[in-house]
């Protein structure tokens, strides 16, 4: 009867030794409300992509009973191919297999608070504490695992079902939060360098000119002449077959007896620059910009073992007081008095006069009705994070001001036009994918704007 109702093509809920397993063979008419009753989830399907769905909206559930039911596929391919974030296998149609751990999943499962997470809790904390309860009712600890479909490189397991790609770098500020106040013991696994205007991993490492960029740049050997001391390019020495210094007209036979090879020179066959070593520069794969190397973020990633306090906070959900930080708005060392930056940009128009480069200002302003949804303390943290983000392209000299939790200015002192615009055009397509990845509002109407500062500059 059991093997009947496992490989029936409807979803059926089966009691064996008083555990309720919810079959699910499709994904038809599966609805949340459904499956709180039951104990354990199998699903018997074989397309991951549905299944992995199906995963998403249960542990992106506020109930407990909902986010932390133990799920089991039909197959170890499966397995795997959910990236191991399923509690196990059914063993052809046998329930006994997983009779004995869906058991001790439920065990520990009722220790945990049975209420529903509160709506007013910022999301990030919602996910985190849903990660302190799966860790503690599946005795695992939280490690990373190289995933080339995440941004950074590495994705969480159960993490990677909670929040998007982009996100994982916030939560991992996050944890690091919770680890300070000892929920946490931590170990570094990696560290990574990541894109500072996307943050993903995917970097390709390129030498360029220092004079105009190009990565079209040729390296040969110096040549050092030990007689007359004459030092120069390779090419200077070639005539024919033979080495002949340019400066004494010797024939350079022996290397190591007539001369040496000290190092190379590079010359750029764009522009003819010659260097001794070249620009190197990290172009990410996925957003285009290329970023100089010392302006990578480079980011900790650790693993994550609960400690006795992470435990307790983990089974009640008592004192899980982690977002103080976040509770007020943060002025960043960048950033100034909407009256003070105001004083400046007027003071920058008179310098720019003398002035060979330009400066500019920049405007990022989006509808505020895209945050309606969020709580205070959600908007605070938003406010937060967002002008982080914008941070992240200033230099040492360029200021910014808020004007409003929608309406951003910066201004850029003293630079090249290109360089401007290329910063509006990447500040507008990421802006434009934060907002859209994270409220889904096609109506969120971002307009980002670039003027110089001259006599003919309005506010």
């Amino acid at each position: 009867m059991i093997l009947k109702n496992l490989e029936a093509n409807v979803n059926t809920l089966i009691r064996e030794n008083d555990i309720d397993f919810h079959i699910v063979n499709s994904q038809t008419e599966l609805q949340l409300e459904d499956l709180v009753a039951c104990d354990a989830l199998i699903f018997r399907s074989d397309r991951a992509s549905q299944i992995q769905v199906e995963i998403e909206k249960i542990r992106r559930a506020d109930n407990p009973r909902l986010y932390l039911k133990p799920i089991f596929v039909s197959s170890r391919r499966m397995k795997i191919r959910l990236n191991n974030e399923v509690d196990g296998i059914v063993e052809g149609s046998d329930l006994d297999s997983i009779e004995e751990q869906t058991k001790n999943l439920l065990s520990k499962i009722k220790e945990i608070n049975p209420k529903p997470l509160s709506k007013s809790m910022a999301f990030n904390d919602r996910v985190l504490l849903k990660t302190m309860q799966f860790m503690y009712t599946r005795s695992l600890d939280l490690k990373p695992k190289r995933s080339r479909a995440a941004l950074m490189g590495y994705h969480y397991p159960f993490v990677r079902t909670l929040i998007p790609n982009f996100e994982v770098t916030t939560f991992l500020d996050k944890l690091d939060v919770a680890s300070k106040k000892n929920w946490f013991h931590t170990k570094l696994e990696d560290r990574v360098n990541l894109c500072n205007s996307c943050g993903s991993s995917y970097l390709h490492f390129v030498e360029s000119c220092h004079k105009c960029h190009s990565i079209d740049i040729n390296a040969e050997p110096l040549i050092h002449h030990f007689r007359c001391a004459y030092i120069g390019p390779q090419s200077d020495f070639e005539q024919e077959d033979l080495l002949i210094c340019p400066k004494c007209d010797k024939v350079l036979r022996h290397i190591g007896v007539d001369y040496d090879k000290p190092s190379e020179i590079l010359t750029c066959n764009s522009c003819n620059h010659q260097a001794q070593q070249s620009s190197i520069r990290a172009g990410c794969i996925d957003c285009g910009d290329q970023n100089e190397l010392t302006k990578l973020h480079s980011k900790e990633v650790h693993s994550y073992v609960l400690t006795v306090e992470g435990i307790e906070i983990a089974r009640t959900g008592q004192s899980f007081d982690i977002v103080e930080e976040n509770d007020v708005l943060k002025m960043h060392k960048y950033e100034l008095e909407a009256q003070v930056f105001d004083l400046l940009r007027y003071q920058e128009i008179k310098k720019t006069v003398t002035n060979k480069q330009k400066s500019y200002t920049l405007s990022v302003d989006f509808n505020e009705s895209v945050l309606d949804d969020l709580t205070n303390t959600e908007r605070i943290t938003f406010t937060n994070e967002f002008k982080d983000i914008l941070g992240n392209y200033l230099d040492e000299v360029d200021l910014m001001t808020t004007r409003s939790i929608s309406s951003y200015e910066i201004l850029l002192s003293c630079k090249r036009k290109d360089y401007a615009e290329d910063m509006m055009e990447t500040i507008r397509y990421n802006v434009n994918k934060i907002i859209n990845d994270n409220f889904n509002d096609p109506k969120h109407d971002l307009s980002v704007q670039l003027q110089v500062l001259d006599k003919n500059f309005v506010a």
